[in-house]
């Protein structure tokens, strides 16, 4: 669970601003949720008042609807063995799989987790309490903003923790103990996910 100045913050769907999908089976789907007691709580509390089980996990409806993040890896395979195949021109098949596993898993991995605290998409390899963890912090949200912003760069490399310390300290005027709380909340290297074996087994 993710603490922030001993506060849990839990995302609901609807806080998120994220809808349900239309189309076939989703009506049912819907009965089944509105006879359920208890879906999703949404408030924050302190963590003393949270029961010791719903401390421990909390059954929702993010967990019901996540997708996962291994077919869009498998894609980004793909393409990566189809452009190197091409640039060898000859079928580089798991060669081509290992190259790409090797150089971006943990990337790919940590721009999913982004999207994840971001609210963009819920994916079931990372906390569903986590999920638009980050739409929840109301204060210093220039703050948080701007690590963010930092953290993405460029747009195709994301800077770990250090390098966003190491940001900060040199900034002079930001309070270092507010940038590792958000750091923390974050948790950008819960993203370095070991690889899959039916990855390791992609070969289109």
């Amino acid at each position: 669970m993710s603490v922030l100045s001993g506060y849990s913050v839990v995302a609901t769907p609807a806080e998120a601003g994220w809808v349900l999908p239309e189309g076939d089976g989703i009506n049912i789907l819907r009965s089944r949720l509105t006879s359920m007691k208890s879906v999703l709580e949404c408030e924050v509390r302190p963590l003393s008042d949270q029961p010791a089980d719903q401390a421990m996990h909390c059954p929702s409806l993010l967990e019901m609807l996540a997708e996962s993040i291994l077919p869009h890896a498998r894609e980004e395979i793909d393409r990566h063995k189809w452009i190197e195949s091409e640039k060898a021109r000859r079928d580089l098949g798991q060669k081509a799989v290992e190259d790409w596993l090797r150089r971006f898993w943990w990337r790919f991995c940590r721009w999913r987790r982004l999207e994840h605290i971001e609210g963009q998409r819920c994916w079931s390899e990372f906390n569903d309490l986590d999920f638009a963890i980050l739409r929840r912090i109301s204060m210093e949200r220039g703050l948080l903003e701007s690590i963010m912003d930092r953290m993405k760069g460029d747009g195709t490399h994301i800077h770990d923790n250090l390098e966003i310390i190491l940001w900060a300290l040199d900034q002079g005027e930001i309070q270092y103990q507010r940038v590792e709380e958000f750091l923390l909340l974050i948790d950008i290297n819960s993203a370095r996910l070991p690889v899959p074996r039916e990855l390791r087994l992609t070969v289109a």
